[in-house]
């Protein structure tokens, strides 16, 4: 579900005109995450870290509301109300497909719907989920396990700025941190906003890996 934002009367609607006539609106800020007890207990249990740190991304973008609004070619300001994920994953042939994970506050059930639809990939077709898609319910996560990255700037998909965040994962320190890239829409994510995003992650991952 969302809701239409009326401009005139929304609390963000300086801050938006401000950032939205940028030749780039888009603002990308890197975090190392420190996850050692999750790291842990993923790899105890025999479970997918990856999916681990999966859950506290989407958890923390459905939890912080600036990161759930949207912008569309005709101006129009939208808030959903619940967000999944696209996951670029490997298929059988070597590339990658991209699959969506629907978003469950519940973590093991979000880690058993991941588990399958990462599991169930099997050609390489890396667009059609998001090529059938008309909706932007969604942010995309992609993880670059062998790259150690300190910054990231994104891609942008129009001069507007992207149709959703994106963020990227690259690969986890000797002191297990974990580098997230995250690239958002400025007239909605302020520094505040990304702060608490991030701890959210922090906070998610520490509760995980109890």
């Amino acid at each position: 579900m969302k809701q239409i934002i009326d401009l005139n009367t929304w609390e963000r609607k300086a801050n938006f005109q401000f950032f939205t006539g940028f030749i780039n609106p888009c603002v990308n800020v890197t975090c190392e995450i420190s996850c050692a007890d999750a790291r842990e207990v993923a790899h105890r249990r025999g479970e997918s870290f990856f999916i681990y740190y999966l859950y506290a991304i989407i958890e923390a973008v459905n939890a912080v509301e600036a990161f759930r609004y949207r912008l569309d070619g005709e101006g129009r300001i939208f808030l959903y109300d619940r967000i999944d994920v696209y996951v670029p994953v490997k298929d059988k042939t070597g590339g990658f497909t991209t699959v969506r994970v629907p978003y469950n506050d519940d973590f093991a059930r979000f880690y058993q719907s991941a588990r399958e639809q990462i599991e169930s990939v099997d050609e390489h077709d890396p667009y059609s989920v998001e090529a059938g898609n008309t909706e932007t319910d969604v942010v995309v996560v992609s993880a670059i396990p062998r790259l150690p990255f300190t910054s990231v700037t994104c891609t942008q998909m129009h001069s507007y700025g992207n149709d959703y965040p994106l963020f990227a994962v690259g690969q986890l320190t000797a002191d297990n941190k974990l580098p997230i890239a995250a690239c958002v829409h400025h007239g909605f994510v302020d520094g505040e906003h990304l702060v608490l995003f991030f701890d959210r992650i922090r906070a998610t991952l520490e509760r995980i890996g109890k």
